[in-house]
This record gives structure tokens, sequence and C-alpha cells, in this order.
């Protein structure tokens, strides 16, 4: 958060806003209850710059400083000034700003993921939570390349992005046989498989290092 001067572009403040929002979560999720009020502090001020004081006008920083040792209700709250902040962009057709502050908060949040991993690599919930963000990833991708149309910046963020596509392309993706899931009364049987996405430890330190080399540029 105190990188946050340093900000001085509409892109750089968007993609921060999105970070910080990711990083409010995180903070919140581990009750860091100081770093919070940093988080909130520095995403207030971009938010006055993007014309998004909506999400955090006086009535949600008290909710905040009444909540900041509930962990619910904090989760809560954090959500809501993200979607706040989002519908309003939307509401002023201020789509780039939208999908830039999306970017960043998937980029903080993978980070974040990767970097955890890192420490505990024995965690297979947390590696088969990461592989599983190969299809966020490709959604994201779509999205942001229609936005591209309208702004050229974002062609940056979507050039980053295939970088960690064309990583994610080189993992073994094993396909499961296709099994009956349900058969109703109706006679309508419900048909479902399932896939599986496979991750060396080779393929992960080359993931975490790109992902670290886009967050740099990010909050640089």
């Amino acid at each position: 958060p105190n990188n946050v001067s340093k900000y001085d572009t509409k892109y750089k403040k968007a993609v921060n806003l999105g970070i910080y929002s990711a990083d409010l979560s995180y903070a919140t999720l581990y009750d860091q209850i100081q770093d919070i009020r940093f988080y909130i502090s520095a995403s207030k001020n971009l938010a006055e710059d993007l014309g998004v004081m909506k999400a955090f006008d006086q009535d949600m920083i008290e909710r905040v400083e009444y909540n900041l040792e509930e962990k619910d209700s904090m989760m809560s709250i954090v959500s809501e000034i993200y979607w706040i902040a989002d519908a309003h962009l939307k509401e002023t057709d201020n789509v780039v700003v939208s999908s830039l502050m999306l970017y960043g908060g998937w980029i903080e949040a993978f980070y974040l993921a990767t970097n955890l991993y890192s420490e505990d690599i024995q965690n297979q919930a947390l590696k088969t939570r990461i592989t599983e963000q190969k299809h966020s990833l490709d959604n994201l991708v779509l999205l942001l390349t229609k936005t591209a149309v309208i702004d050229e910046q974002i062609n940056q963020c979507i050039t980053n992005l295939k970088e960690l596509q064309d990583l994610f392309n080189t993992f073994n993706l094993e396909e499961e046989a296709p099994v009956l899931l349900e058969e109703k009364q109706d006679g309508v049987n419900v048909i479902g498989g399932k896939s599986k996405m496979e991750m060396t430890q080779e393929q992960f330190n080359l993931l975490f290092k790109l992902v670290k080399e886009i967050r740099a540029k990010n909050i640089s």
C-alpha cells in the first residue's frame, strides 16, 4: 500500500485497485487488522481518482472499522466493496477500468496462491486449486480481448496472461471416462465426466517465476 502514490495513470490505478482488493481479502482471511486499514486507505485513494468513491463512502468506512475483528462480516464487506465499485463502473460505461481491476485482482490472487504453495508443496488441495485456474484464465483472456477493442493498453494485460496460458498448455490433462451421474424418472439420463490437470514441480517453478514477474510489473 505504500506504493499508492506511484500510480499516476488510469491504467496503473485500476490494476492496483484490483490488486488491493485481493490483498484486502487475504488480510481479512488471516485477521491482519492493521493491514486491512492500510489496504482500505490505499484503495480509497485509488477509488477517488477513478471515480468509484461510492464503494468507499463514509458509511462503508465506518462499517469496516466496526467489524474489523469480525472475520465473516469483514469478508462480506470486502466482497460488497468490490461489487459496488464494479457495478458503478459498468453503469457509467467504464468497462476498461472494470476489466483492469479484474485483471489485477486475478493476478494478485493467483500470485498469493502460488506463493503459498511454494512454501507447502505437499498441499494437494492447493495444487489442484492452482491448476483449476486454467479455466478462469481462459475466460479472463476472452473478456480482455473484447475490451481491447475499446482500449489498446489492455493488450499488454492480454500478452501477460497469454504467457501464463502457454505454460498451462504444457500441463498434462487427464480425462476420465464419462459416467452416469443421475438417472431421472422421465427417462433423461445425466452423463458427466471429470478432468484432472497434472503439474510437475518444474512446471510449477516456471509458473511461479512468471506470475511473480507479471506482478512486479503491475505494482512497480
